[in-house]
């Protein structure tokens, strides 16, 4: 969270920042978000699902806590695991009065979370949504909410969430993230997509989705990164005269897209990658279905 805020706050030294929590962070993370001029808003986790409701990712429904904390002025969601490489005004632009989201491609028969495209569309049509297509499925990495969106939005969400429970109590499918229920509920709302601006990056040894147009985007979501070039980043945040804050546009890009490996892989984590492809390659033909991940 700490480079999230941070990789925001070095385009936009005045803009307000807020993290929506429902426990304090611990010390020293709270000590650096101060620093950052992050404020602290508590919400209950309200929407927490019981269980058996959700197969992954069941804390993602406080995503619809956050965006209720947040209902009254103009958002930029976004996930704890993303680096704002660019300033966030085109992006902005782009959207204007509309909802931001991202559009993500997916067979309609791929399970998401526990449900696929075809499951959602036929949840949609239970609630009066038109099922002669799979529905679009928006990644939850970022969302912009207009506050003059946000009752639309909320009242959609919460009818997607009441509709859920009460097919859990009953054994049925449900919407089980908050990917699922917003995008039940981006279908009331005019839709801007965030493709251009947003994406999800793969960057494991084993598994990379590096398109070569990074560099143009202003948001990168990178869930393999946690342990990796995130936590080498976290260092450079805490230090005033790094190359985090100091350096040119060009050079940041160069630099950050080689630490968490997009851009460019450096030589220690280059010859741990292909390590971790020969154990993978070998561990399939030695009859592990899964092969080795890292």
């Amino acid at each position: 969270m700490v480079v999230a805020f941070a990789s925001v706050r070095r385009w936009h030294e005045d803009l307000p920042l807020q993290l929506v929590t429902n426990e304090p962070p611990p010390v020293p993370y709270r000590r650096e978000l101060a620093n950052l001029d992050v404020t602290i808003t508590l919400q209950a986790f309200d929407h927490a699902p019981p269980v058996g409701f959700s197969k992954q990712f069941a804390g993602s429904l406080y995503m619809l806590d956050a965006v209720r904390a947040c209902r009254d002025q103009d958002t930029v969601f976004i996930d704890p695991d993303v680096v704002c490489v660019r300033p966030l005004d085109a992006m902005l632009t782009d959207v204007g009065a509309t909802v931001g989201a991202m559009p993500l491609n997916y067979p309609p028969d791929t399970s998401i979370g526990g449900l696929s495209l075809a499951e959602a569309g036929e949840l949609h049509a239970l609630l009066g949504e038109p099922s002669n297509s799979p529905p679009v499925h928006f990644g939850g990495e970022c969302y912009i909410v207009p506050a003059s969106w946000a009752p639309v939005v909320l009242d959609r969400a919460q009818t997607a969430w009441a509709f859920s429970l009460a097919r859990h109590s009953d054994g049925q499918t449900r919407f089980p993230t908050e990917e699922h229920i917003f995008s039940y509920a981006f279908l009331g709302v005019p839709i801007t997509s965030l493709r251009p601006h947003v994406r999800r990056i793969w960057t494991s040894a084993t598994y990379r989705t590096i398109h070569g147009d990074e560099p143009s985007m202003t948001i990168w979501h990178l869930p393999s990164e946690k342990g990796n070039g995130i936590s080498s980043l976290y260092k450079l945040t805490r230090d005033p005269d790094s190359w985090f804050w100091t350096s040119e546009n060009a050079q940041f890009m160069s630099r950050i897209g080689r630490t968490v490996g997009v851009t460019a892989r450096t030589p220690r984590r280059l010859a741990r990658d292909t390590a971790a492809v020969t154990l993978h390659r070998a561990a399939k033909v030695l009859g592990h279905p899964h092969g080795w991940r890292n």
